[in-house]
């Protein structure tokens, strides 16, 4: 799906023009195992290898927890350093199977995330990942790479569900 225009809200309390991305997946799997595996950072670890690796400054819960902070070090293939990324977990809604994180790093001021699940039939999940992004003039680029990283995110997510 092409990126489409979005106002947001800068950290400083000013407009900008950002872009959001909507890519979606049906899982082989039920909603309840998917969120399961969806409150670990390790689980984020593994979908987002080998194209981005998340290298935790200090301990890391293992379970995401609403409000919390979680500090990465990013590398891009596991070699390029692309500088420090944040996860601040927004809200964790079991009853609609959402997770709202609001993250900034080094190359983007905003990369406002939200994750849904919805039940699909024969026991399938409807997965959605819709990130809200600006990062200046790499705002068009990187809404374009984000785009290519949740569709290798979704992919490793299939991997892993129909692994034994």
């Amino acid at each position: 799906m092409k990126p489409v225009p979005v106002s947001l809200r800068l950290p400083d309390g000013s407009a900008a023009a950002g872009l959001r991305i909507t890519i979606q997946s049906d899982f082989p799997a039920p909603p309840a195992r998917v969120w399961e595996l969806l409150q670990s950072p390790d689980t984020l670890r593994f979908i987002c290898r080998p194209l981005m690796y998340f290298e935790p400054e200090g301990p890391q819960p293992a379970q995401w927890v609403p409000g919390q902070a979680a500090a990465f070090r990013l590398r891009a293939y596991g070699i390029v350093p692309l500088g420090r990324h944040v996860i601040r977990l927004e809200r964790i809604d079991p009853q609609r199977a959402e997770i709202q994180s609001r993250e900034a790093g080094a190359l983007m001021q905003v990369w406002d995330h939200l994750i849904a699940l919805q039940p699909g039939p024969e026991g399938r999940t409807r997965y959605t990942d819709q990130v809200d992004l600006y990062a200046g003039w790499l705002t068009r680029p990187i809404a374009w790479w984000a785009s290519l990283f949740y569709r290798h995110r979704q992919r490793r997510w299939l991997r892993l569900l129909t692994r034994p």
